[in-house]
């Protein structure tokens, strides 16, 4: 009988020990768990510097964006690029709040802008030209050239900036998009009053025409013009437009049908007039025409074969 006490009271010994054993290692879990928590919490925290700056926007600084702002802007065969020192003294950015805010010199844009207008706008209204007889004349330029939007080119810009982008544009290849910059574009963008080497010429006080290949003479002849008084033949610098064969051609009381038709302005032009007795001299005074440059048949075939659409076309 003790020795089955003495058992019972061994193994309730053994028991409570085991429970003291679970419980500690309860509780060096617990504390273990909790050191553990904090530090994952004291590790945020350092990550994250002040809980408050979770807010703050990442990514570059508005002085990094602005600096990394590109203009390159084509015109022919020429090109301006802007540099950065000119792009940070046109934009300026700041982060206030976490926010970043950002404003334009618009006075210096527009002074850009201006620029550009008065170096690449190619529309001079008078043409230096040496006649056929060697005299140097000024002509009105009536239909070529370019002239630059200076008030587009200040909002693109401007825009471009804000939304701290780059451009590079070729602003002559005549795309959709090239020609919101300009506000007229007649011909090929180049310097007019450089005109080549291929031309046309008409004096209206000679009454005769020249055309020019390569800069020599491959045709010349007597022309009527029009009437003086309401019918005259515009004077000026112009392009040959379109061309065409077995024309008709209306006006007030009349419709006449002509071989060879080649576009000056609008309705006027150079074509056959077989109806004409004799070409040069005094005929335009009495029998001059409704403002076309009327020419012999043989003359009208020929120069037909000469002209082509842009080619210049000098009137005086």
């Amino acid at each position: 009988m003790k020795e089955v006490k003495k058992w019972i009271s061994l193994k309730t010994v053994v028991f409570v020990l085991f429970g003291l054993l679970m419980i500690s290692s309860l509780i060096v879990m617990i504390f273990t768990n909790m050191k553990t928590g904090t530090e994952d919490i004291t590790e945020k925290s350092k990550s994250s510097g002040n809980p408050s700056s979770a807010s703050k926007p990442e990514g570059p600084t508005p002085q990094q964006q602005i600096a990394a702002i590109k203009i390159s802007l084509r015109f022919g065969d020429k090109t301006e690029n802007v540099d950065s020192k000119t792009i940070s003294s046109w934009v300026s950015g700041k982060r206030v709040n976490g926010k970043d805010e950002y404003k334009t010199n618009d006075d210096a844009i527009k002074e850009y802008s201006s620029g550009l207008a008065k170096k690449y706008s190619n529309y001079s209204f008078s043409i230096p030209f040496k006649t056929a007889w060697g005299e140097e004349i000024d002509i009105e330029n009536k239909s070529t050239g370019w002239i630059f939007d200076e008030d587009y080119s200040f909002k693109k810009i401007k825009q471009t900036l804000l939304d701290r982008k780059s451009l590079s544009a070729d602003l002559t290849d005549k795309s959709d998009e090239s020609k919101k910059w300009w506000l007229r574009i007649a011909g090929e963008y180049k310097d007019y009053t450089d005109y080549g080497n291929d031309y046309v010429e008409v004096s209206i006080g000679d009454q005769h025409m020249w055309a020019f290949k390569n800069g020599k003479v491959v045709l010349e002849s007597d022309i009527v013009s029009g009437s003086p008084g309401g019918s005259d033949t515009p004077k000026g610098a112009f392009l040959i437009g379109n061309k065409k064969k077995e024309a008709t051609l209306y006006g007030p009381g009349y419709m006449t049908v002509v071989d060879y038709w080649m576009t000056i302005q609008d309705d006027i032009g150079f074509h056959d007039a077989s109806w004409q007795e004799s070409f040069g001299g005094d005929v335009y005074l009495t029998n001059g025409s409704h403002g076309c440059v009327n020419l012999p048949t043989y003359a009208a075939a020929a120069l037909y074969d000469i002209v082509y659409e842009g080619m210049p076309v000098f009137i005086y």
